[in-house]
């Protein structure tokens, strides 16, 4: 019973965001949230085959596993994925932050509360919460990952199982989204001088001397535990392998040829991608800075803000204030560095894991008000209730105020325009897609729900690369795909396929599909 009672704000929690993700998740496929990506997850896992790099194997893990609920859409069951994995970050942080605090148990329940409302009802991790995406399952991981690095820096050195597991969670995590690999230094280095209790407490100063004279400290490195979280690290990792497996299925979503070293290398470094990184017009970067500093006070308002910031100024604790600063330093600098030199323009939600760390400063921030609330009126029994109302008002009042933009479940684009298609594209023909939105549905509509087995989708932009016109030809052995091509490939295809319908796709425009008819 104690147990019960002293978690029943979890349970509170989770039983908020469920709801309000109930009332917002996308019911079916969909455009909301800049979640054009769906498409291709959804069919990637529902077909066995191979998403956009670097390949995702952890999540389409854990897509398939939620495709198999027998409950709405296929693309339903998928979305909800993201939600459950929203609500399980939110927890973990909600926790971590209750065990951080070291004072009276119901304030830290309290902060953890808040902690957890602040990053569940956020608007940018609650638009991924709602959709098919990768980001609130690396939420999780990054929530976990945070989570051992504070249990590592406690006095008492962690067992080894504790040392191998996480490793296999950090090795799942970059099986979800590479991007987790910036916190692998911390992971790496946090904890190794648990035998030097007195040194403990400056994490960051330790990892960078390690960096810089790795010859000097050798000696005073913790060298099994190193070994055990390498080891856990290198096995979870291996998630990797699936995908030789899955590029070895017929389905028709593989992207790139990942059956051998070369392939695979191409796919999980992202190499398609690569022309993104750090290519932000340096005249972009200033609207860019101001964009997401407007973006930032949108997550927790203007006064959560203002706790962030009292938090991270004047907060203290036996153990965890110094190592928090430095993870959050890290966090900052790895993930918003990144972030901000990646020229897409929705590279915003590569900062969802500063979101979650700041969620964390939320809540001791609050833990900390309610505690100098205690101090000033400690005989009124009513004003911590009055205090903790005061700090959740604002995140709810936040979360009405951006409640129309991040709700899908309203959005009904891409399915009009899917069946749209499948329902009047003539007999035979070829869809010429150029976008992730129309591709994307295509492929789910087609691929993954099997309809009209007659038509054939192509990608225009995908056409000049080998392995995907292998991959067509396999898909239609009885589409003509020529092996050179001495114009735009897409042309070439037409040419070559004039006996049928050839149709090109134009979203935003009232004849979305624009046929050659023989």
């Amino acid at each position: 019973m104690p147990a019960i009672r002293r978690n029943a704000y979890l349970l509170f929690l989770a039983v908020c965001l469920l709801l309000v993700y109930a009332f917002t998740l996308a019911p079916d496929i969909t455009w909301a949230n800049r979640g054009a990506d769906g498409g291709d997850l959804i069919t990637a896992a529902a077909t066995h085959g191979v998403s956009h790099p670097p390949g995702y194997p952890t999540y389409l893990i854990f897509a398939r596993l939620f495709q198999f609920l027998p409950i709405g859409t296929l693309a339903f069951r998928t979305n909800l994925l993201s939600a459950v994995c929203a609500v399980l970050a939110a927890v973990i942080v909600a926790d971590l932050v209750r065990r951080s605090h070291y004072r009276k148990a119901w304030m830290g329940q309290a902060a953890g509360l808040i902690a957890g409302l602040g990053l569940g009802l956020s608007p940018l991790f609650w638009s991924q919460a709602v959709i098919t995406e990768v980001y609130t399952l690396h939420a999780l991981f990054v929530a976990l990952i945070i989570r051992v690095l504070l249990q590592n820096t406690t006095h008492k050195a962690p067992h080894t199982w504790v040392n191998r597991l996480s490793g296999l969670l950090f090795g799942l995590a970059l099986g979800n989204q590479t991007t987790v690999a910036f916190l692998l230094p911390p992971f790496l280095f946090t904890g190794l001088f648990s035998r030097k209790a007195k040194e403990q407490g400056n994490v960051g100063t330790k990892t960078v001397r390690v960096a810089l004279f790795p010859a000097s400290l050798a000696s005073s490195l913790s060298w099994r535990v190193l070994i055990q979280r390498i080891g856990g690290l290198f096995i979870g990792i291996l998630v990797y392998l699936i995908i030789p497996l899955r590029a070895r299925s017929d389905s028709p979503v593989i992207w790139g040829d990942p059956v051998d070293w070369n392939g695979l290398r191409w796919l999980v470094s992202g190499q398609y991608y690569h022309w993104r990184v750090f290519a932000l017009p340096i005249s972009h970067l200033w609207p860019r800075i101001q964009d997401w500093a407007e973006l930032l006070a949108a997550q927790f308002g203007i006064f959560g803000l203002l706790v962030i910031i009292y938090a991270l100024l004047f907060y203290r604790s036996r153990t965890h204030s110094r190592q928090l600063r430095w993870i959050t330093g890290w966090m900052v600098c790895t993930f918003g560095i990144f972030a901000l030199g990646f020229n897409t323009h929705d590279a915003y939600v590569l900062l969802i894991p500063v979101m979650v760390i700041l969620a964390v400063w939320l809540g001791l921030g609050s833990a900390m008000l309610l505690d100098g609330l205690l101090h000033w009126q400690p005989k009124v029994a009513w004003v911590s209730l009055v205090g903790v109302i005061l700090l959740v008002l604002p995140i709810f009042l936040n979360a009405w105020r951006f409640f129309p933009t991040v709700d899908a479940s309203q959005d009904v684009r891409a399915v009009t325009f899917g069946r749209e298609v499948m329902g009047t594209a003539p007999q035979n023909a070829i869809l010429f897609a150029l976008d992730d939105e129309d591709t994307f549905t295509l492929w789910y509509y087609h691929f993954a729900l099997g309809e009209r087995p007659d038509v054939a989708v192509l990608q225009k932009r995908l056409l000049p690369e080998e392995w995907y016109r292998t991959n067509m030809r396999e898909t239609y052995p009885d589409l003509i795909i020529p092996e050179q091509s001495g114009q735009t490939w897409y042309l070439t295809v037409m040419a070559a396929n004039q006996d049928r319908p050839n149709c090109e796709i134009t979203l935003g425009k009232p004849d979305i599909l624009t046929c050659k008819l023989k």
